[in-house]
């Protein structure tokens, strides 16, 4: 009896030694939650086999359902148990989140992706603006724009013409050696140009930051 009483207080010291250190973790090492997406977001996703694009159709409490990426047309097969990281465009930056994928229901081209376990937000408006290429002409899909800021994360352009809606995806070509980048279209606003004529400003955000953009300030 007296081994057993020993054994029972061993376990009860390991137990609560183990929930201690838990708690600990858990409180250091809070998890974010996803902040409130609009329906049908539009992802960037990362797997293992390439970088696509989808849909997310609905956030529940086991999950987050997607449509089935896309590449050259055809649905992207990922397997369960697949790790895949996933970006999407806010107001006012880009939420970066890592899941698991848990299934796939092969009639309505969906998965089912593990409620986020890594949640990062980037806020734009922390960013410092290069002004210096105010003015400047770009492209916009092919499009010529004039820059009115840019930072690593996005910038805001200036259209003679609505060749761009909101939710778009661009790809922005800047002067100089500053290279391409691309993300979506944000919003857009009426506005004047320096000689008073009316044109249409686009806030647009960027999947990936603008690596070059520290050398050139």
């Amino acid at each position: 009896m007296e081994g057993l009483g020993e054994l029972l207080l061993l376990m009860g010291g390991v137990f609560a030694v183990s929930y201690v250190i838990s708690r600990a973790l858990v409180e250091r090492h809070p998890r974010r939650s996803l902040p409130d997406l609009p329906p049908h977001a539009k992802l960037r996703l990362l797997a293992p086999s390439g970088t696509y694009r989808c849909h997310l159709l609905a956030v529940r409490g086991d999950g987050l359902t997607i449509t089935a990426p896309l590449h050259r047309d055809s649905h992207v097969p990922l397997r369960v148990g697949e790790v895949v990281v996933a970006q999407t465009c806010v107001s006012d930056g880009i939420v970066t989140f890592r899941s698991t994928v848990l299934g796939r229901d092969k009639t309505h081209h969906q998965f089912t992706l593990s409620l986020p376990e890594f949640v990062r937000t980037s806020d734009r408006r922390s960013e410092p603006r290069l002004t210096t290429v105010s003015g400047q002409q770009g492209f916009v899909n092919g499009v010529p724009v004039r820059l009115v800021d840019l930072s690593a994360g996005g910038a805001k352009i200036e259209l003679s013409t609505p060749s761009v809606c909101a939710g778009d995806w661009c790809v922005l070509e800047l002067p100089d050696r500053l290279g391409v980048a691309e993300g979506h279209a944000l919003e857009l606003s009426d506005g004047t140009d320096s000689a008073g004529a009316s044109v249409i400003h686009v806030r647009m955000c960027f999947d990936s930051p603008l690596s070059l953009l520290r050398a050139a300030e």
